[in-house]
């Protein structure tokens, strides 16, 4: 038994009236049509749920690289400080260049 005679006993066991059955010929390119867009809209929704989600998934990793290169700033910031302190600057004045810090106040040039 051949697969289109599988389908036509399952059709004829299907009882349908008669006005349906011509209507259904009448209308098989148009109800063929039909299916081919709505299989089509689901698969373009399909494909856009995927692209959104790639999206989410880089914006993401970007999301994370942005918080990781402003810990790195906040790292710099805090060195930047540390380097620039005034305890840190007289320790190498007077160990490396052999300065003495001056107990007379400076004088102020107008």
């Amino acid at each position: 038994m051949s697969i289109f005679n599988y389908f036509k006993e399952f059709y004829k066991s299907l009882d349908l009236s008669d006005k349906f059955i011509e209507w259904i010929r009448k209308n098989r390119w148009g109800l063929m049509l039909t299916i081919v867009i709505i299989s089509a809209w689901g698969l373009v929704l399909v494909l856009n749920v995927r692209n959104v989600d790639t999206i989410l998934v880089e914006i993401r990793e970007l999301e994370k690289e942005s918080r990781d290169i402003e810990n790195l700033n906040e790292r710099y910031l805090y060195e930047i400080v540390n380097l620039q302190s005034a305890e840190r600057i007289i320790k190498i004045a007077e160990e490396q260049l052999n300065m003495e810090q001056s107990q007379k106040a400076p004088d102020i040039l107008k």
